[in-house]
């Protein structure tokens, strides 16, 4: 068992019954640390949970961003239970402390739990076309059994993360200040985006004006947060959903395309084969 922290301790904080027989860490994930942890039910049975020790330098206030969490997982969680699905599989489950809370404070570190998915698995890259199609699917529903949700009751945990009038003033201060000296190198793609200043602004402004209805957004729907049957290969449930935040679903769709439609990883140094890829955005559209 790994023993970078006193996982039987923590493990036994979580109302969960049964006896911790291992916890490894797990996933590729980069912002938390990961780990499956595996029980032992009634002596015979194994279950598996996900352990995750939040990065509370990232999210510095991690009792909104556990708010959060358990108020859109729990929804989600009656959203599948109304229609008749299982929701240890289609959507987050969260568990409490013995104590009630949404996580442990071990003095120094911020643990949390969820029900491990069962017979699925989330991938790094697009395979093919149909994982984007499921991604999609995956998504779109996560958007809709929160269509009843208030999303004004979610705190922003990273401000502006999504104002792309804000995004506008930091890359122009960025611009200006050029401190790597390579603005002469794009000069006519910073021009490009001076000349569309004014479409900075038609999302958060009509957001303001109750032009767009404010929703929960996902906030980073790449491919890896969808959980896709190992099986049948459909999209069944969203995960990693740290971000989720008011917004407005054209941050969720506009996401999805700057990743999945991208013919390269989004650091590729060579901008030759960096192109965008419209039979994948055909495909996310359907």
């Amino acid at each position: 068992m790994d023993q970078e922290f006193d996982f039987e301790n923590i493990v036994s904080q979580f109302d969960i019954a049964g006896t911790l027989i291992s916890c490894v860490r797990y996933g590729e994930g980069h912002i938390n640390d990961t780990f499956k942890a595996t029980v032992l039910e009634d002596g015979r049975k194994e279950v598996h949970y996900i352990l995750q020790r939040i990065n509370h330098r990232l999210f510095t206030e991690v009792d909104k961003l556990m708010h959060n969490i358990a108020l859109v997982s729990d929804f989600c969680r009656r959203s599948v239970l109304s229609r008749g699905g299982d929701p240890s599989r289609e959507c987050l489950t969260l568990i409490r402390t013995k104590g009630g809370e949404t996580y442990y404070f071990d003095g120094e570190n911020y643990f949390r739990m969820y029900v491990f998915i069962e017979r699925a698995t989330s991938y790094q890259t697009v395979r093919d076309a149909k994982d984007f199609y499921e991604s999609a699917v995956a998504f779109g529903n996560f958007a809709n059994l929160l269509a009843e949700f208030d999303a004004s009751q979610l705190y922003e945990v990273l401000p502006n993360f999504h104002n792309t009038k804000v995004r506008y003033k930091n890359f122009i201060a960025a611009v200006d200040k050029d401190i790597c000296g390579r603005a002469k190198e794009v000069a006519s793609e910073i021009e490009w985006v001076k000349a569309h200043k004014d479409l900075c602004g038609q999302i958060v402004d009509k957001i303001a004006a109750g032009e767009i209805p404010l929703r929960v957004t996902h906030n980073d729907t790449k491919l890896n947060n969808v959980m896709l049957d190992d099986e049948t290969g459909k999209g069944i449930a969203v995960i990693d959903v740290d971000t989720v935040m008011p917004g407005s679903l054209c941050y969720d769709f506009g996401d999805s395309i700057r990743f999945g439609c991208n013919s390269a990883a989004e650091d590729e140094p060579d901008l030759s084969k960096v192109h965008f890829r419209f039979d994948l955005y055909e495909t996310y559209l359907k």
